[in-house]
Formats: structure tokens, C-alpha cells, sequence
């Protein structure tokens, strides 16, 4: 799951001040990988009960809105 998970990760670079954040849209996009997601979240908190799922985005390019 992890090298799935690397694989299809890539850093984007704002063209305005050089910050760079995660782009993690490929991992949306792959089968084997979104199988294994909610097993692997589940994981992570035992029998907690999550109630909140985070979503981050990058600031906008110059000229884009969200």
C-alpha cells in the first residue's frame, strides 16, 4: 500500500511564490488503491470513532479561483 501510495503522489509548485503542497488527486484515481483505503483507515483508530474527514487543497494559481 505504501509504494501504491508514493507511486501515484506528486508535489505542485505555485507559479506565483514558489510554496509547493501535496497533490494527492492520483490516489482517487486508482482501483487497487481505493480498495485498500478504508481497511487501512480503519487501522489508524482502532475502535475510535472517527467523525470528521479532512479534505486540504492548494491555494490557487494566479488567476484561478477556487
Amino acid at each position: 500500500m505504501r509504494e501504491l501510495l508514493r507511486s501515484s503522489f506528486r508535489w505542485i509548485t505555485n507559479l506565483v511564490d514558489d510554496e509547493s503542497c501535496a497533490d494527492v488527486t492520483g490516489w482517487w484515481r486508482d482501483a487497487e488503491i481505493l480498495e485498500h483505503v478504508r481497511p487501512a483507515l480503519l487501522d489508524l483508530f482502532g475502535d475510535e470513532q472517527p467523525t470528521v474527514v479532512l479534505g486540504v487543497r492548494c491555494p490557487p494559481q494566479s488567476g484561478e479561483s477556487y
